[in-house]
C-alpha cells in the first residue's frame, strides 16, 4: 500500500476538518482574483485620463489601499461581533453596527482629504511635470473616495448578512471580497470624480465643501461619546 506524504495527509485533514470554510475561502479568493483582473482592465481603460491629469496616478494606489484597510477592518469587527453573539443588523446609529458604519465613513471622508494633500506633495517632491492642482486633487480624492466607500460598505453589509444567514465564517470570506470590491470600485469612482474638475467656479466650491466635510467628519468622529 502506498502511503500518502505527510504534507498531503495534513492538507486532507485540514480540508476534512472544515470543508465549508475551505470552500467559502476558495470561492472568495477566486472572486478576489477576478476582481483584481477587472481592476487592471479598468486601469488600462482610463490611461487617457491619467495622461491628461498628471499626478493622478500617484493617488490611485493609496486610495485603493485605504478602501481595503478601512472596510477590511470593518469586516473583521463584524466577524468578532458575530462570534460573540452581539451582531444585530440595525439602522440605528447607537448600535454596534451603526457606530462602526459611521466610523468607517468618517474615516473614509477624512483620510481621503489627507490623501489628496499627500498626493499633491509627493507629485511636487518627485517632480511630476504640470501635476494637477491641490483643488483638483481634493475634489477627485474626496468625491471619488466617498462614492466608492458607499459601494464597498454595501458589499460588507451584504457579505456579513449572507454569512450570518448561511452560518459561514466571515473571517474566511470578508477580507478577499472586500479587498476585491475596493479595487474594482475605487478606480471608477475616481474616474467619475474627474468630471467635476476644471469647471470655473464650481470646482473650487466643491473643493471647499470637501475640505469642510473632511474636517467635520474627523472632529465629530474623535469627539463622539458613543463607545
Amino acid at each position: 500500500m502506498v502511503r500518502r506524504p505527510r504534507l498531503l495527509r495534513r492538507f486532507v485533514a485540514v480540508v476534512r476538518s472544515d470543508p465549508s470554510g475551505v470552500g467559502a475561502g476558495f470561492v472568495a479568493l477566486v472572486l478576489s482574483s477576478g476582481g483584481d483582473l477587472l481592476a487592471g482592465l479598468t486601469l488600462g481603460a482610463i490611461t487617457g485620463t491619467l495622461e491628461a491629469l498628471p499626478g493622478l496616478l500617484v493617488l490611485v494606489p493609496a486610495a485603493i489601499g485605504m478602501r481595503g484597510n478601512i472596510f477590511g477592518g470593518l469586516g473583521s469587527r463584524f466577524s468578532t461581533a458575530i462570534h460573540t453573539g452581539t451582531f444585530r443588523l440595525s439602522r440605528r446609529l447607537d448600535t454596534l453596527v451603526g457606530q462602526n458604519v459611521v466610523a468607517s465613513l468618517a474615516l473614509s471622508l477624512s483620510i481621503s482629504l489627507v490623501l489628496a494633500v499627500l498626493a499633491k506633495a509627493v507629485s511636487v517632491a518627485f517632480g511630476v511635470a504640470n501635476s494637477i492642482s491641490i483643488v483638483d486633487f481634493v475634489v477627485i480624492s474626496v468625491v471619488g473616495g466617498m462614492l466608492s466607500s458607499v459601494v464597498v460598505l454595501i458589499v460588507v453589509v451584504v457579505v456579513t448578512t449572507t454569512c450570518v444567514r448561511f452560518d459561514l465564517d466571515l473571517d474566511n470570506v470578508s477580507t478577499p471580497i472586500v479587498t476585491a470590491a475596493g479595487d474594482v470600485v475605487t478606480l471608477p469612482g475616481l474616474f467619475l470624480a474627474t468630471y467635476l474638475i476644471g469647471i470655473a467656479w464650481f470646482t473650487p466650491v466643491v473643493a471647499v465643501i470637501c475640505v469642510v466635510a473632511g474636517l467635520v467628519g474627523l472632529v465629530v468622529g474623535l469627539r463622539a461619546r458613543l463607545p
